[in-house]
């Protein structure tokens, strides 16, 4: 499902002077509009779409006839077309297109590019990348049979017929009406009003039926109305709707995919950095579980060969110490060395010998029985052993079933 934004601007240029603006937001994942400062905006939430929704009066609507033949330079013919039908200075003014109907007309929409400027650079300030700015009347859907009219006690808005009007002074609704029915074959009025509504309209409405045979349909109220405009319209499906963000204001649909596409190499980083501390934690605690296993092997057999010992505190430097003055032979002091040098060239040989007895001599010397799968990887123990500059020699070896059993002599000063 997407997710998706609606934010309503009911003061737009206020909402341009103002971050901590309040407006009313609809969010597709709680479906609720809510009143929210713009700042507020969890800026974690990824929408796939964001729209802006603004008041019509902020636009000028107008239908031009298209030139018969398809052209090129359309986008540089309009203004010169939308010109000669709005007051306004055709340079300072954004116009948007409508899809062309059958009859070859396309509905304008203009509005100063100041405003939607100013608009997206404060959207843009807070994070906030929308991909269709829409007028609150195009909302009020209708056929060729239905008017569709919004009213509270300051506007009205009007749909008819790919027909968007605003009333800027509700007194002449009166009038607006009489004068579109009139003209109009219309059989009803779908109705949406607030609870401000003044009676007297509601009034007028009832004259406006009796006079033109119509039917004057209840749609709800003012929040009802707000429900119409949750969802983003289906552009490709209602050539009523004009998205504002055409032309110069179009989004930049490749960034906003370059953008996704960061996020996307952002989380997958993230989760092979996660694996990778975690890895390395597990394998922490492995090499620290075979770390304390030697240890208490280490110490159970200095246990057996010191029992009178009691307080233990280094394994090494006490064997060696005991070593030393056990007066015995005084190269028995390379026990621990040759043990320690035999552990590391077990090590680097890859582990392919069992270890299964060690022998010490009094003059200085170890015996080392091992048994290996080849005779190879015996004396690939033995030549690690010399390069650590101990002399060796391969006393020997016998083959039994599957194993090759054999004795290596050790003797030399450790460096």
């Amino acid at each position: 499902m997407l997710n998706y934004l609606t934010i309503y601007l009911s003061d737009p240029y206020a909402f341009t002077h103002n971050e901590a603006y309040v407006a009313d937001v609809f969010f597709s994942t709680s479906s609720k509009w809510k009143k929210l400062c713009l700042q507020k905006l969890n800026q974690d939430n990824h929408f796939d779409h964001i729209q802006i929704v603004i008041p019509s009066e902020l636009t000028s609507f107008t239908v031009i006839k298209l030139p018969e033949k398809s052209n090129k330079h359309l986008d540089k013919i309009i203004p010169n077309i939308v010109e000669e039908k709005v007051a306004q200075d055709i340079e300072t003014m954004h116009l948007s297109r409508g899809k062309a109907s059958d009859s070859n007309t396309a509905s304008i929409l203009s509005i100063e590019k100041g405003l939607i400027k100013q608009i997206l650079e404060q959207c843009h300030k807070l994070s906030l990348y929308p991909d269709s700015i829409f007028t609150d009347a195009q909302y009020l859907t209708s056929d060729e049979n239905t008017l569709s009219l919004f009213i509270d006690n300051k506007r009205a808005l009007i749909n008819c017929n790919r027909y968007s009007h605003f009333v800027s002074d509700i007194a002449n609704l009166s009038d607006s009406l009489d004068t579109l029915c009139s003209t109009n074959k219309f059989k009803k009025i779908a109705l949406f009003n607030s609870e401000e509504a003044n009676n007297q309209h509601l009034l007028t409405l009832k004259t406006l039926e009796a006079n033109h045979n119509l039917i004057i349909e209840s749609n709800g109220n003012y929040q009802d109305f707000y429900s119409l405009i949750n969802r983003p319209p289906d552009l490709t499906e209602n050539s009523a709707f004009i998205n504002l963000l055409q032309g110069e204001f179009q989004p930049n649909k490749k960034k906003n995919s370059d953008e996704k596409k960061q996020r996307l190499l952002l989380l997958g980083l993230s989760g092979l950095f996660i694996f990778t501390i975690a890895y390395q934690l597990v394998m922490g605690w492995y090499y620290n579980q075979q770390g304390d296993e030697l240890y208490n092997q280490s110490l159970s057999i200095y246990k057996e060969a010191f029992p009178n010992d009691k307080r233990i505190i280094n394994v090494r430097t006490q064997t060696l110490a005991h070593l030393k003055n056990s007066g015995h032979n005084t190269n028995q002091h390379q026990f621990l060395d040759l043990i320690s040098s035999l552990g590391h060239a077990w090590q680097a040989s890859d582990q392919a010998t069992h270890i299964l007895h060690i022998r010490f001599e009094k003059n200085g010397e170890m015996i080392l029985e091992a048994s290996a799968k080849t005779i190879d990887a015996l004396e690939t123990l033995r030549q690690t052993l010399t390069n650590n500059q101990l002399d060796t020699k391969l006393l020997s070896a016998n083959e039994d079933g599957d194993r090759i059993y054999g004795r290596i002599q050790i003797v030399g000063e450790i460096q």
